[in-house]
């Protein structure tokens, strides 16, 4: 937003709120919070980067793709816990779309560990707190891309299970229920097609 637009965009909300207050003029923090609320509606707000653009590149890079913390906690927590059971996986499953965190191929399930913000979790509930259009785009992005890996995935007979980051740090109990079963019907599944062909 340029020098001009933030300026007729304070000016509106400056005459909008021009009702005079007790002490006879508009306060500074009254027109401020108006417009911080105008700026947010109408996606005007400015974003201050306090970085250059060498150094935020740097920044930006540094995010990693695999073996996040998120990926190390479910690991420790659930991953040990399904693999004292019997059950083996393999990280980062290039053979499936989307390549899935977790993939276990003798039961065709496959396991992703999302975070709530890149992801999209309830987007509906928070887009609109998001400054820049941007951003926006590249979440719906995500969850839409989301939506086809875990469609193509299913339809070669493989089950899908996806967890949020708050699941796993708070009720990491229930995620590993959860895999448990989706790898015990599968199981089962397994065993009456085996059955089945015999």
């Amino acid at each position: 937003m340029g020098t001009r637009e933030w300026r007729s965009c304070a000016a509106h909300c400056g005459e909008s709120l021009g009702r005079p207050s007790r002490s006879g003029s508009t306060t500074i923090v009254a027109i401020t919070a108006r417009l911080h609320r105008y700026c947010i509606r109408n996606d005007l707000w400015p974003m201050h980067d306090f970085l250059t653009p060498g150094d935020r590149s740097r920044r930006m890079a540094q995010i990693r793709s695999t073996d996040t913390k998120l990926e190390r906690r479910f690991c420790q927590s659930v991953g040990r816990q399904i693999h004292r059971e019997g059950y083996r996986y393999r990280k980062h499953y290039a053979r499936l779309p989307g390549k899935p965190d977790l993939a276990f191929p003798k039961y065709r399930v496959a396991v992703f560990i999302d975070s709530s913000f890149w992801h999209g979790a309830n987007l509906a509930g928070w887009e609109r707190k998001l400054r820049k259009r941007y951003w926006r785009e590249k979440i719906k992005g995500n969850v839409a891309r989301d939506r086809r890996n875990n469609r193509a995935i299913r339809r070669r007979g493989w089950t899908v299970v996806r967890f949020w980051d708050g699941e796993i740090r708070r009720r990491p109990w229930l995620c590993y229920r959860r895999l448990a079963q989706a790898l015990r019907s599968s199981k089962s599944a397994l065993l009456n097609f085996v059955d089945a062909a015999a």
